[in-house]
Order: structure tokens, then C-alpha cells, then sequence
């Protein structure tokens, strides 16, 4: 960081450097910004008609479809921290929409019948946004979407090995300044 009155020159790049994402042909990019205003627009709506935030009523939903579940099940499965999970746990239980049945190593968590009736008015919801979400695709292309989503989500366990696999800055098989740049346009940052 510089110091107040520190004279010396750092030059500003004023225009887009050669070497960069092109962001319309990124699926990171695009992914991303998906699924931030799906995440964030779901969530204001959700806060203003049920009282849940979008990670609560994914909590919901996972234990409606697999009741007795651990939240750490629930992190794994929907590729979030354990500590949101638990938050939201925790939300859903004061309101009394989750209970806890403690086994030996396992607190194992359920809807409650009020978690029931909220997660059936959530439902038509969810599906009017995912309908608007889609709109102007036809049943061959969402299948052809969900499709190609479940390949992509089927390589997430290998990214995430990646991510943990030590390489250095200069590796030649990933030095992006030695990479033909004609279809992809790659920068070191993801979107």
C-alpha cells in the first residue's frame, strides 16, 4: 500500500489489455452472473413473501426430498460452506419449520409440519421463476440445457481437486501467455 505523499509513479492502464477474458465466451463469466441474480432476486423475494432467504429454502428443499439428513450432507450437496448451512438450520428450527432428532454422531434434520406447509407454498413459486428464468427456450432445449448443466455440475469434484493441487506460477502446460488465444480469450481470475 502507498503512503500518503509517496511521489513515485504508478502508471494506470487506461484501456483493455491484450491478454483477457472475453466474458461472452467465458462460461464461467456467465454462470456466475446467473446464478447471482437467480440467488439474489430469489432471495428478496422469498424474504418479502415467506420470511426465508434463498440458502433457508434450499435447506427446505433438500430435506424435503431427503429427510433425516445431516447438514453437512446438506453443505456437500449444494456446494455451500457447513457454517451457511448451519445458520439456516438454526433459522428454520427457532421458526419451527426444521426439528433435530439427535442419534449417536448424528443430528439428523426434518421438516416439521409447519416446514411441510411452507415448503408447498414455496413450490409453485420456485417453478414460476424457473419458468421465467427459461423463457424463450422450448421443451428440447431446457431438456438439452439441464443436460449439459448435469455434465458440467458431474466436473465440479475435479475442478475442486484442482483447487487444491499445488502448482507453480510458471508451469508450462498452464502458462496462459503461451496459449492460442483465438477462440478463448483467458486472464489468471475467474468471474
Amino acid at each position: 500500500m502507498r503512503e500518503p505523499g509517496d511521489d513515485r509513479r504508478v502508471r494506470l492502464r487506461r484501456r483493455p489489455i491484450p491478454q483477457r477474458i472475453d466474458r461472452e465466451q467465458y462460461a464461467p463469466y456467465h454462470l456466475a452472473v446467473i446464478a447471482n441474480v437467480v440467488s439474489s432476486s430469489t432471495s428478496q423475494v422469498y424474504l418479502r413473501e415467506f420470511g426465508i432467504g434463498v440458502n433457508d429454502w434450499r435447506v427446505l428443499s433438500h430435506l424435503a426430498l431427503e429427510p433425516g439428513c445431516t447438514a453437512q450432507t446438506v453443505s456437500n450437496e449444494l456446494g455451500v460452506d457447513k457454517s451457511v448451512v448451519s445458520r439456516s438450520v438454526r433459522t428454520l428450527v427457532d421458526r419451527g419449520l426444521v426439528g433435530v432428532e439427535t442419534t449417536p454422531g448424528f443430528r439428523r434434520l426434518y421438516l416439521t409440519d409447519a416446514g411441510v406447509d411452507l415448503h408447498k407454498r414455496v413450490v409453485p413459486v420456485a417453478l414460476q421463476r424457473e419458468r421465467l428464468l427459461l423463457a424463450g427456450l422450448d421443451d428440447a432445449e431446457v431438456a438439452q440445457l439441464l443436460e449439459l448443466l448435469r455434465r458440467v455440475h458431474a466436473n465440479l469434484p475435479a475442478l475442486a481437486a484442482g483447487d487444491r493441487t499445488p502448482r507453480t506460477h510458471r508451469d508450462s502446460t498452464h502458462d496462459h501467455s503461451t496459449h492460442d488465444h483465438s477462440t478463448h480469450d483467458h486472464s489468471t481470475h475467474d468471474h
